[in-house]
């Protein structure tokens, strides 16, 4: 029963990790978010169509890839981290089974597990 309970823990763990990585994008800006990254370079001066313009949408783009990239790596670590506790406290609170079983001349062999 608890290893069902452990590979349940462990598959709900993988599918948190593959659903919120699949909200973080490292793929180039949509035409929506393009929109708002060229709004944002030309309130800081940039004119549409200049090399300026052009490289501060890239640098701004670059800069929203790897702050998702953070963002995933903190996800994925605290799930980790989340999986081992539950791990650590399924093992510390988990009972100890004992079964004696008489032997050849009147000793006992017991079993724990």
């Amino acid at each position: 029963m608890e290893m069902g309970i452990y590979s349940a823990m462990r598959y709900l763990l993988i599918i948190s990790t593959l659903l919120l990585a699949g909200c973080q994008s490292e793929q180039p800006a949509n035409p929506a978010m393009a929109q708002k990254l060229g709004e944002t370079c030309q309130a800081y001066g940039f004119k549409p169509g200049s090399d300026q313009f052009a490289q501060c949408i890239f640098q701004l783009d670059q800069n929203r890839i790897a702050e998702n990239r953070r963002k995933r790596i903190a996800i994925g670590d605290a799930l980790s981290d989340a999986g081992d506790n539950m791990q650590r406290s399924a093992a510390a609170n988990r009972p100890i089974n004992c079964t004696s079983t008489p032997t050849y001349g009147g000793q006992v062999r017991t079993t724990c597990y």
